[in-house]
């Protein structure tokens, strides 16, 4: 398919973001109104979750050299990405709990988790090692960036700052380095996505500079055309729909991030190939969160986030049906983002039963006679 931003130069793209320099990528994390988001974090019981596991006493969860070292000695990623996952929750926890209001949220201790973050050697997995930047990395940059945005009237000057330079050390600049040549800036597979979308993400939130925030994504902007040249032409993933959900989902999200940042003036979500590929979960879908899936794609559920997401571009409101539902048909959500964009609207009730044939990826699904017994 043809380039992203194959019309627009860099000098092109500095003048889109000067004319917006004063918009931000992510209002919702601020605009919002908050007995909305507490009752929704109460109902999806994201609350009573951060009573009862959100302790701001405990110590903060180091990573220690031999756990990290674990994949090298015997080739065991799991111990690693074990302790990386659960810092990550108390992260997420400790953001979410400021950012709701809640009784346990606690701004010293988010800032020390925000510090131990930058005193690690390393932000990429044990298993990537090597590598500038990886999936973990890029990733865990839009995430502090994100938080860096939504709390900044609750954190110390000091605290940001110094993230703010970590990730100039450890993304910016290793994005930008000639001598780190990554793979996965031009791979066709969900590493693009993720990691140059992440970039994206990040970069909309912490450069303000017109000039250089163009100079600086211009590149990553283009090279995830690559990825989106890995779909076949009608819209498959061949890495499955797990990798669906992570890799264009995070293609989604700096497309959402770039056309609020611009106003619309950027719209990474135009053309018929990728409206199909928006659509190619609807026909691997069986039932709740079983769906036709193979190699280490697994299965489970549309994010909520996704789905909001891309229906600002592309109406397709059957593609909340594929989402987890509360009984009532109400999505089910937990993150900052999910709240502050949910408005509560109810999913309609039935399921897609359309059959879908994607001679392309070699997939065909075919719905039997709906009801208990219906065979797909």
């Amino acid at each position: 398919m043809e380039s992203l931003l194959r019309e627009v130069s860099i000098p092109e793209l500095a003048s889109i973001f000067a004319r917006h320099q004063d918009r931000s990528s992510t209002p919702h994390l601020r605009s919002f109104t908050m007995s909305r988001v507490r009752r929704l974090a109460k109902k999806n019981g994201l609350w009573e979750d951060l009573n009862r596991t959100l302790d701001p006493d405990v110590d903060i969860p180091v990573i220690k050299r031999s756990v990290y070292r674990n994949f090298k000695r015997n080739g065991n990623r799991v111990v690693a990405q074990g302790a990386f996952r659960r810092r990550n929750t108390e992260l997420d926890r400790a953001a979410t709990a400021i950012w709701l209001g809640h009784p346990n949220g606690d701004v010293d201790y988010l800032q020390d988790l925000l510090w131990a973050y930058c005193d690690d050697w390393t932000w990429v997995m044990s298993a990537h090692e090597g590598r500038a930047i990886d999936l973990r990395a890029a990733n865990q940059a839009a995430m502090f960036a994100e938080i860096l945005y939504a709390l900044s009237d609750s954190l110390e000057d000091e605290v940001v700052e110094r993230v703010k330079a970590e990730i100039d050390r450890r993304i910016f600049r290793q994005f930008c380095d000639y001598t780190k040549p990554d793979s996965w800036k031009t791979t066709r597979n969900n590493w693009n996505h993720v990691c140059n979308g992440a970039i994206v993400r990040t970069a909309l939130l912490l450069i303000n500079d017109p000039r250089v925030l163009a100079h600086l994504v211009h590149s990553a902007i283009v090279n995830m055309t690559y990825a989106l040249d890995g779909f076949t032409a009608d819209g498959g993933c061949v890495e499955g729909p797990g990798y669906w959900s992570y890799g264009f989902g995070n293609y989604i999200q700096a497309a959402y991030a770039l056309y609020v940042k611009t106003d619309g003036e950027l719209n990474l979500m135009r053309g018929e190939k990728i409206e199909r590929i928006c659509r190619y979960p609807l026909a691997t879908q069986i039932a709740g969160p079983l769906r036709s899936t193979f190699a280490d794609s697994n299965h489970g559920y549309v994010s909520a986030l996704t789905a909001l997401q891309l229906n600002t571009f592309h109406e397709m409101p059957e593609l909340y049906s594929l989402c987890h539902l509360h009984p009532d048909r109400t999505l089910r959500v937990r993150s900052m983002h999910e709240l502050a964009l949910y408005e509560g609207r109810k999913v309609p009730p039935g399921n897609n039963q359309s059959d879908y044939f994607l001679p392309d990826l070699g997939q065909v699904k075919l719905r039997g006679k709906p009801g208990r017994k219906q065979i797909t």
